[in-house]
This record gives C-alpha cells, structure tokens and sequence, in this order.
C-alpha cells in the first residue's frame, strides 16, 4: 500500500504543473477573442493636457499662441480651446488631419458668437480674422463624419493690424461709424434700404431685427462686382437657418421665420472691400389678408355710390321743357266755335291726345294755353 500511495503522489507531483498550463492558455484565448485590442480607447493628449480637450464652451482648454495636436477617437466629436488675443491683432487659424478625416474649424468671439467657420470637404480648414477687442477668444474643432477618427495640428498666429482707424469712411445703416461685429453687439435695423461698408480691416458687419412668428423677410444684398460678400441669416438662438454665398454681385434671402425674437443679419467679406446696399422687406399673412379684406370694401363702397347716383338720374324728374302753342294745336281735333264742347277743353284731355307725360310745370303752361284756345283770348292776341 506504502508503494502504490507513492507513485500516487509521484504522478500527481508530475500532471500538475501541466493541467494548470492548460487552464492559463485557454483563459487568455478567450480574453482575446472578447476584447480585440482595436476597441481599446485611444489615448488623447490634446494640447500636451495629457486627456481630452474641453467639450463645451464653459471647459474650453486654456492655450497661447503657436502649434498644438489633438486628436478625436471615436466617442469624443468636439474639442474647445480658448485663447487670449489683445486688440488690433490680425489672427491667422490653420487646421490639418488625418488623410480621410473631415473635421471642421470654427472661430467665437469672448461672448462666444460665431465670428467665422471653416468647413472644408476634408480637414484642411484656415481662418483670419481681425481681433478688434481683447479677451478670451475660442476654437472649436468638431468632427463633421462622426464614424472617423483620427489626429490633428492647430496653428495659431497673431501680427499687428496696420490700419489706425477702424471707423475711417464707415457709417454702416446711418450708425456713424462701423456695424456690430459680433452677434450681440449687432446693429438695430427695421424694414428699408440701408447703405454700409466693409473696409480691409473690417470682415463681418451684424444687424439686429426685430420680428414676429409668421414674418416673411425678403433680404437683398448688392454691391460692385469685383468684389465677393456673403448674407448669413440667424435665429435669436445664433442658429444659422439661411445663407447665400453665390459668389456674384447679388445675394438675396426669402425666409418664413417660425419664432418671435431678435434675429441677425450678417454681412460678411469674402474677397475685396467697398460699399453695399441691403434692402429688407418684411411681411405677414395678417397683414396680405387685411390688404385685400379693405380692397373687397373699397370696391364695395364705390358700387353703392355708383348704384345710389343711377338710382336718383333715372328716377328724378324731367327737366321741364317750353311748350309751343303750335304742337298742343295740331293734338287738338277742330272744333266747332259755336258748340258747347268747344268753350273748354280740360287738360287733362290734352295730355291723353297728346301723349306726352308732363311734369306739374308743363301742366301749368298747357293749362294756360288750353284756357286761352278755348276762350279765343290767345287768337285775339294772334
């Protein structure tokens, strides 16, 4: 018993380190075939933050002036950076990605209005931009194909603004000088033709209007044809819902506004500077119903009027006419003087031969000429 107690433990001693083999190597086969290592996160280091950039305006990360990389794995669609720019600095942005990769640049103002947008087929995206006011500019990247992924460069660069006098020849809708250049500085316009300029220091010019749910605007902007301006229209939530960006030397906007609020206008330089005219009209239905609503009354009025005056010129009374002795004699058959029935004649037989329907005037007169006709009075007279 003492030898076969033995070679068992002998064998158990020897199988053991190779069933735990067995057990080691399957678990890590099956580890591997859950998780591929192709799902594992990337790693960010956005601006040497070591994770991601911010997400929204309020986290933006903090960067200065100069070369930054990032990248964009699959869950993550938006990095915000904000930087400070003192005023009258020229910037220059500069996006490059990933071959394959569409991702989109955008420039906001320290109140966080869109100054400019970048949005390219691809992610080769630049703006400038002329900084008038210090403070806390941002740059958003967001990626337009949300199924990419991949890294990129952001360039920043600033230079000094040559021109001295931002205002100089400006007086942008009769303001005096230049018109807002962010949305919430926009300049208040209504309804009507208004002139304005944009000089080679000055790139976007914003308008405030004022309308109701329901409004129809027709907005027309023109200038010289060497020139290339572009007309955005935006929603009181700084949604762009219009644009024209023909690239000619008309650029026109027709929109049914679903909202009441304050919207903006936004006219922007593409390519050269110089003058422009924006013409604006606004309507609403109320308005067109109530326009033809008066137009049925007005009609209707001038019929009455019209109805009332053919009323009274055939209903009145003849003018009275001048009777002449000769017409009542040839209605009146000869009459022997001395028969009775001849001394006098009423009138009212008169009119009968007569035929004629007189008025009370006319009455009068035959009445007096049949007096006299029938007592000789009138012959004697003859």
């Amino acid at each position: 018993m003492n030898k076969h107690l033995k070679l068992c433990l002998l064998l158990v001693i020897i199988f053991t380190p190779v069933l735990f083999s067995k057990v080691d190597t399957t678990a890590k086969t099956s580890l591997t075939t859950l998780y591929p290592i192709s799902l594992i996160p990337e790693t960010q280091n956005d601006a040497n933050t070591g994770g991601d950039a911010g997400d929204t305006f309020d986290n933006a990360t903090i960067i200065g002036i100069g070369t930054f990389y990032g990248s964009f794995p699959l869950d993550d669609n938006d990095d915000y950076y904000t930087v400070y720019i003192n005023s009258n600095r020229h910037a220059a942005i500069t996006l490059s990605g990933d071959a394959g990769t569409d991702f989109d640049l955008h420039f906001y103002a320290p109140e966080r209005d869109i100054m400019q947008s970048s949005q390219n087929s691809d992610s080769n995206e630049y703006i400038a931009f002329d900084i008038l006011t210090y403070g806390y500019w941002f740059v958003r990247i967001e990626k337009y194909n949300l199924t990419s992924h991949g890294n990129y460069s952001l360039i920043l660069q600033t230079s000094e603004i040559t021109s001295t006098n931002p205002t100089l020849m400006q007086n942008d809708a009769g303001s005096g000088g230049d018109a807002g250049n962010t949305f919430s500085s926009a300049t208040l316009i209504t309804r009507g033709q208004y002139n304005g300029m944009l000089v080679d220091f000055d790139y976007y010019d914003y308008y405030r209007i004022e309308l109701i749910s329901g409004d129809v605007i027709s907005i027309h902007l023109s200038f010289q044809e060497s020139l290339n301006f572009d007309l955005f229209f935006y929603d009181p939530s700084t949604n762009r819902i219009a644009l024209s960006t023909d690239g000619l030397s008309d650029e026109s906007i027709v929109i049914t506004v679903a909202e009441t609020g304050s919207f903006r206008i936004l006219v922007s330089r593409l390519t050269g500077f110089g003058a422009y005219e924006l013409v604006i009209h606004v309507s609403h239905p109320s308005e067109l119903d109530f326009n033809w609503k008066a137009l049925v009354i007005f009609g209707a009025v001038i019929a009455v009027i019209i109805g009332i005056f053919f009323i009274i010129r055939f209903t009145r009374r003849r003018p009275s006419t001048k009777i002449q002795r000769d017409q009542v004699e040839d209605t009146l058959e000869p009459k022997d003087p001395s028969s009775p029935d001849s001394e006098v004649l009423n009138y009212e037989e008169a009119l009968i031969e007569s035929g004629k329907d007189l008025s009370e005037e006319e009455k009068e007169v035959l009445d007096k000429i049949i007096k006299g006709y029938s007592t000789g009075k009138e012959k004697g007279k003859n």
